[in-house]
């Protein structure tokens, strides 16, 4: 029922006792209605309003012409009481006619609004005053009243009870905390008066404070402020930065002592002048675990997880610096460049397992460590290959001494859990340089050519670039010459590795590998012959094959669940070959394969510039249909930009993660944050290296969608 004043005795004007007597005299019980019609014109024009009267005795109703103007009636005569209980709204009729009754009784006048539904049927909201009129004994025989249109006035006030609700609402049920001060100029002094107006449920959890005691005041959110970033929430809520949006970063200090880092936005009220109070609403977001997540990302940006070392982008970096600043570095100064490769490494890793050579990797990583000054930088750059960086050596020598230290710290027997003595040795390419002409690929090339020879003298050596190493250059002739025998006469060959659904056990595709015939060394993995591969341009060539090979194993359907997908590797390099994109499109066809049944796989550095033809070609092929992702995640180039600047379909953790997992809850929660990451921007995610029960289980349990590794299945020809 509508909420209505309650009646009261009246004495308004419309109770005077001149009133009265007027309309006692008309007939003693106002039944002279010409008159009294004539009385109510003449209050009419007096007060502005609708007038009425009710005749107790005969139950008449005399109306003015605004009261059928208000109810929205043409003029004419005063309608019956039952009429009269027909305008109303039903909810008000019964209560409101009762209550009449019982007032008009008892000789009290009354102040209620009410509601009535015209014949135009859009409600009305009326006020009305009333009194009773008594005859000379002092009972009542009439009710004289006025009524006016509230209608717009009550809308207005149930809409601002309703905004009310809706901002209580957004405010406190918020799943953010939020804030509301008030801001007053000080008298003296330029900081502000800050008064904390309200906060909601949100904010009192993130900064852990108890339920609000009744009549308490509300909790100020300045005071829980760390003192070292007070000053920047000054600054924030200064009165003269008003009506900026502005944000920052503050830690906010717990009752327990703990530190909460809170992203606080702030928006002030449009004031005009600085002499009035200012509203500001602040925004507080927890960032505590997103900025640990992000910080740990970045971190693996530039790190090698599996050792700890810095990573290639790492070196890079650093040997970039490195190459700016040797304008200034002493006479006789260089930069001293270190390439090493672990000698059978991968023997280690097919008789022990992955995780004796992961575990070695981190022993030869901790040896680098203690044979090299500490301002030396020390990466894993992939796989067994290390590289050490000096950015001020004194010359050639220095470097090559250097080297032969770690090659004999690295020749030492191993202990490693499970392998009681494991030995193995490595085989370092050193170069030095001090001339303005050098690059940091020069770098590589040369360190690249000398490590080539030390392989070649037998290995467990070290090599110093030199003119006489430049003869490398036939020997990669040479190389070349292999591969592209092996193209010409089908020496390029297709092994299968299966991918599985980690919710369901089942096999859902595979990934095709690459392995070259060789007549002296046999069949080649691809960390062989792709480096040739990629330096000679024939990579292109090499993707081609691979993939007309998977296409021709898909379009023979015979049941093998490794056939359901078969995604295929694709370097940089080969993106840029027309031909490769023409040869694709052309085995599609030709063998009636859809094309989201092909993953192409693309590395980090294919990604680096989302605008470059690169970048363009694959999306390219995503329109044809063609599903693409990213491989080996986080090896090098780790960046989150890209992942907002290409829609990728999948995202592939390298092994290097996988093998960590269960040796700490860092390792775990790293492994989580990428899963969370990609799945955040619509791509599914594969786990490489897969080679245990147990991460297979914490995989599933941390909702990674697909499974790769030798714990599903070894790399097998069709």
């Amino acid at each position: 029922m509508l909420p209505r004043i309650p009646r009261q005795r009246v004495t308004s004007g419309l109770s005077n006792d001149s009133l009265q007597e007027a309309l006692a005299a008309i007939g003693h019980r106002t039944s002279d209605t010409g008159v009294a019609q004539t009385l109510l014109e003449s209050a009419r024009r007096l007060t502005g309003v609708a007038l009425w009267s009710w005749d107790l005795a005969t139950g008449r109703l005399t109306w003015s012409r605004e009261m059928f103007d208000l109810i929205g009636l043409p003029p004419g005569p005063s309608p019956t009481w039952q009429d009269w209980q027909q305008l109303l709204h039903p909810d008000d009729r019964v209560d409101l006619a009762s209550s009449d009754m019982a007032a008009a009784a008892a000789g009290e006048g009354w102040h209620v609004v009410f509601r009535a539904l015209p014949p135009d049927g859009r409600t009305r909201y009326l006020e009305a005053w009333s009194d009773v009129v008594t005859d000379d004994q002092g009972d009542p025989v009439a009710v004289l009243g006025a009524t006016m249109d509230v209608t717009t006035h009550q809308e207005t006030v149930q809409q601002l009870h309703a905004n009310r609700e809706v901002f209580r609402l957004a405010f406190d049920e918020a799943p953010i905390g939020m804030a509301m001060l008030e801001l007053s100029p000080a008298a003296a002094g330029p900081a502000p008066l800050v008064r904390t107006v309200m906060v909601n449920r949100a904010l009192r959890t993130l900064v852990g404070a108890a339920p609000p005691e009744p009549e308490a005041p509300p909790l100020d959110l300045t005071t829980l402020v760390h003192p070292d970033d007070r000053a920047t929430l000054d600054a924030l809520i200064a009165v003269e930065a008003t009506p900026q949006i502005r944000s920052a970063e503050v830690r906010l200090v717990r009752p327990d002592g703990s530190d909460r880092l809170a992203w606080v936005h702030a928006a002030a009220d449009d004031g005009e002048d600085l002499d009035r109070v200012v509203r500001l609403i602040l925004h507080v977001v927890d960032v505590t675990v997103l900025r640990s997540t992000q910080a740990e990302l970045e971190r693996l940006a530039l790190t090698d997880t599996v050792t700890g070392l810095s990573n290639r982008a790492a070196l890079e970096a650093a040997a970039q610096q490195a190459l700016d600043r040797r304008s200034i570095t002493g006479p006789g100064l260089g930069i001293g460049f270190v390439l090493l490769d672990l000698d059978r490494f991968k023997t280690v890793n097919d008789s022990l397992g992955h995780v004796a050579g992961d575990a070695l990797l981190v022993e030869v990583g901790r040896r680098l460590r203690g044979a090299v000054p500490s301002s030396a930088v020390v990466a894993r750059l992939g796989g067994d290959e290390f590289a050490v960086l000096i950015a001020t050596c004194p010359g050639p020598a220095a470097i090559a001494d250097l080297a032969e230290v770690i090659r004999l710290r690295l020749a030492h027997p191993y202990t490693l859990a499970g392998v009681s003595r494991l030995n193995t040795t490595a085989s370092l390419g050193v170069t030095w340089c001090d001339g303005a002409q050098n690059t940091v690929q020069d770098l590589y090339r040369e360190a690249d050519l000398a490590l080539y020879e030390a392989k070649a003298a037998g290995r467990n050596a070290v090599a110093l670039f030199d003119d006489e190493l430049r003869s490398m250059a036939d020997r990669r002739i040479q190389s070349e010459r292999h591969l592209r025998a092996a193209l010409a006469h089908d020496g390029v060959r297709m092994v299968l590795q299966p991918v599985v659904d980690l919710a369901s056990g089942e096999v859902v595709g595979s990934e095709a590998l690459a392995r070259m015939e060789h007549p002296e060394l046999g069949l080649l993995p691809p960390e062989e012959f792709i480096p040739a591969a990629e330096d000679t341009g024939l990579v292109a060539e090499i993707d081609s094959r691979i993939c007309e090979l998977a296409i021709t194993a898909l379009a023979r359907a015979d049941g093998d669940p490794r056939l359901l997908r078969i995604a295929v590797n694709v370097s940089p390099r080969t993106l840029d070959s027309a031909e490769y994109r023409s040869r694709l499109r052309m085995a599609l066809r030709r063998n009636r394969i859809d094309a989201n049944r092909m993953l192409i796989e693309v590395t980090e550095s294919s990604l680096l510039d989302a605008a470059s033809p690169r970048a363009t070609q694959l999306r390219e092929l995503q329109r044809e249909g063609l599903t693409v992702g990213i491989d080996d995640f986080g090896t090098g180039y780790s960046a989150l930009a890209y992942l907002d600047a290409f829609d990728l379909d999948f995202l592939k953790i390298d092994r290097s993660f996988v093998s960590q997992l269960g040796t700490g809850e860092r390792a775990d929660a790293v492994v989580s944050a990428i899963i969370t990451l990609a799945h955040a921007h619509g791509m599914s995610v594969t786990a490489e290296g897969v080679e245990t029960a147990e991460q297979a289980e914490r995989l599933a349990a941390m909702g990674c969608d697909r499974g790769q590794g030798w714990y599903f299945g070894k790399p097998e020809f069709l």
